[in-house]
């Protein structure tokens, strides 16, 4: 027998995912920074058209209130410049001097049309009272005056609409701010109708004060505004976002607490950082894989969110006494691995664990003696159930052992090992393989059987060890029998 089986590992379809998934990735960018440059740019040509309309009208009538008007549409305009700058500058990607990309820029855009809404506010209000003190011109109220205003609202309703759509669409702070200019500017074109109405009624004074009114609105626009750029500036949390993020991780399992949680905006992302607690007996992949599962959990209720998740290993207090055992065996770099953990229970209500420990075979006995003590001194002293512990040390086996395989003059041997399986375990196996290999002076067995489909593991374990025991009794040179149980096919 002189086979040769060659296991080959397929990376191309997990490359093509990835690739795919990049490619989406990036299409998905590539849009969000069209529609978001589109929308900020036929913000800025709308302003130009209002500003410039009010500006005439304005000044024809002699309106305070449309004049007013078109001096916050034209900071309207230069909002919606400085937003579509942020936004050609927040959109370019994360390089080498800006880890975290440019999108604290959408929040400095925000800030300066903050000060440019207030130094309105501090204009239109010191023209306004000029005016209820008898200093000033008059106004002409025309149908022009209402015509301008009513086209003034339509305008504004609809870029606001698609402003905010994208910007919740897209978490960009910079066209939220823009929509807030434009659906701010709905409601004073509003207040300065009403306040042609009074003056077309005889209250000369309506006029003013619809400015001042237009000035009130602009204020409570800018501090709501400003208390959001801030806020965004200061790195604070995001209003709601630690219950919906901590919801989520816990969703995942195996996660016994989230240690830390720390959440902040930059434009349209959001910066999660998060420690979670997991028992310290899983292993470093299946740990690996919660943490991923728990990011993608935050992605799917945050978008745009960039994640980080910190693995802390702790004690867990369900964990069954096995994965202690573990957990506190991963304390110990020279203890490789843990296997065949057995608990002993006492008539007099002691408890023991016996187990086997690997270690690196050039470890030196003193040392790996010593380690081993403290080791099983570590179970006694943090697992109160169990009194004391036995310790049976293996050693690792080598990376690959060079050899060779058996060929047709060992026929005869692999007939006497198939009639030894074929006869141990009351019959209950059948021999389907047999392969050997030689090491030196020494032979190695791998052996395929089968058994009824039916039985449990811990039954197919039995047979498994019965035919080891029986073929190396029975084959005094055999230095290592390998026994693998298959289901008969039905």
């Amino acid at each position: 027998m002189n086979e040769t089986y060659t296991i080959a590992i397929n990376n191309n379809a997990t490359d093509e995912t990835i690739d795919e998934t990049n490619k989406i990735k990036e299409e998905n960018i590539a849009e969000m920074v069209r529609e978001k440059e589109s929308i900020a740019m036929s913000s800025v040509f709308a302003a130009v058209f209002l500003t410039l309309m009010k500006l005439v009208v304005g000044y024809l009538t002699g309106s305070l209130g449309i004049i007013s008007e078109a001096l916050h549409s034209g900071l309207d305009f230069v909002a919606a410049f400085i937003t579509w700058i942020a936004v050609k500058l927040s959109s370019k990607p994360p390089d080498k001097k800006f880890n975290y990309g440019r999108g604290k820029v959408e929040s400095f855009s925000a800030l300066i049309e903050t000060l440019l809404l207030l130094a309105t506010c501090i204009w239109i209000v010191h023209e306004a009272v000029d005016r209820l003190k008898g200093e000033g011109g008059t106004v002409e109220v025309t149908v022009t005056a209402f015509i301008v205003m009513i086209i003034s609202i339509i305008v504004d309703y609809s870029r606001s609409s698609k402003l905010y759509k994208i910007a919740k669409k897209y978490n960009s702070q910079a066209l939220m701010a823009d929509a807030l200019h434009f659906s701010s500017d709905i409601l004073s074109s509003a207040v300065v109708i009403l306040g042609l109405i009074f003056v077309k009624s005889g209250y000369p004074n309506g006029d003013p004060i619809a400015a001042l009114a237009v000035a009130l609105l602009v204020i409570i626009a800018s501090y709501r505004l400003g208390k959001e750029t801030i806020n965004c500036l200061m790195d604070r949390a995001p209003e709601g976002f630690d219950d919906k993020i901590e919801n989520a991780i816990l969703s995942v399992g195996n996660i016994e607490q989230i240690s830390r949680l720390r959440v902040r905006a930059a434009g349209s992302e959001t910066f999660v950082d998060a420690n979670i607690c997991v028992s310290r007996s899983l292993s470093l992949e299946r740990a690996h894989n919660i943490a991923t599962m728990a990011e993608e959990k935050v992605k799917k209720i945050i978008n745009g969110s960039d994640v980080v998740i910190h693995l802390d290993p702790i004690d867990a207090q369900n964990d069954p006494l096995s994965n202690k055992i573990i957990g506190i065996a991963n304390k110990f770099n020279i203890i490789k691995e843990t296997h065949n953990i057995t608990f002993l229970k006492f008539d007099d209500g002691r408890m023991a664990a016996e187990l086997h420990v690997t270690v690196e075979p050039n470890l030196g006995l003193v040392e790996a003696h010593n380690e081993i003590t403290n080791f099983e001194n570590e179970i006694v002293k943090n697992i109160g159930d169990i009194s004391f512990v036995n310790t049976h040390i293996d050693v690792t086996a080598p990376e690959s052992i060079r050899c060779k395989a058996g060929d047709t003059n060992c026929k005869q041997l692999i007939e006497r090992i198939s009639g030894i399986v074929n006869s141990a375990s009351d019959k209950a196996a059948k021999c389907r393989d047999v392969q050997l290999r030689f090491i030196g002076k020494n032979i190695y067995a791998a052996i395929r059987c089968t058994t009824d489909a039916s039985i449990n593991m811990n039954r197919a374990h039995e047979i498994s060890d019965e035919i080891e025991h029986a073929v190396q009794s029975e084959i005094k040179n055999l230095k290592y029998v390998l026994v693998h149980i298959e289901p008969e096919a039905r």
